[in-house]
C-alpha cells in the first residue's frame, strides 16, 4: 500500500502537469492579440468607438511585430552562423543586434501613445475597472515571483 507521503506529492505533480498541458495555448500571436482585445473590450464594456480604436492599435502592432519576427529569423541565422565558427565576430553581431533598436523603440513609442489615447477615451468607471483588473493580475502574478 502506498503511503500518503507518496500519493499526495505525486497527485499534486500530476495535477500541475495536467493543468500546464491543458493551459498551454499554441496559438499565433495574432490570435492571442484578438483574444486579448475581445477580453479587454468585454471587461471594460468598451463602446463601439473604443473597440474600433483597440482593433486599430492591435492591427498596427501585429503588422510591426510580424516585420520584427521576420527580421528575428534572419538575425538568429546570423547568430547561429557565428556560433559555428571557430571565433565569433563580436562587432558584427553587435551591429546586427543593435540595428533592430529603432524598430523596437518605435513599437514601444507607438504602444505608449496608443495606450494613452485609449486611456483618454475611457470613462472614470472604465478606468476604475481597468485598475482593479490590473491590481488583481498583479497580485496573481506576484505570487510566482519574489522580489
Amino acid at each position: 500500500m502506498l503511503s500518503k507521503k507518496i500519493i499526495i506529492p505525486v497527485s499534486i505533480l500530476l495535477l500541475v502537469g495536467l493543468a500546464a498541458f491543458v493551459g498551454c495555448r499554441h496559438s499565433s500571436p495574432e490570435k492571442r492579440a484578438d483574444r486579448f482585445a475581445r477580453y479587454l473590450a468585454d471587461e471594460l464594456d468598451l463602446s463601439d468607438e473604443q473597440r474600433a480604436m483597440v482593433d486599430t492599435f492591435k492591427n498596427e502592432i501585429n503588422v510591426r511585430k510580424q516585420k520584427m519576427r521576420a527580421d528575428r529569423h534572419a538575425t538568429m541565422e546570423a547568430v547561429m552562423a557565428q556560433l559555428k565558427q571557430e571565433t565569433m565576430d563580436e562587432a558584427q553581431l553587435k551591429t546586427l543586434i543593435f540595428a533592430h533598436r529603432p524598430q523596437v523603440e518605435a513599437l514601444i513609442e507607438y504602444t505608449i501613445d496608443s495606450v494613452a489615447e485609449l486611456h483618454r477615451s475611457l470613462t472614470p468607471e472604465q478606468r476604475g475597472r481597468l485598475i482593479a483588473k490590473l491590481e488583481e493580475l498583479q497580485k496573481w502574478h506576484s505570487c510566482f515571483h519574489e522580489d
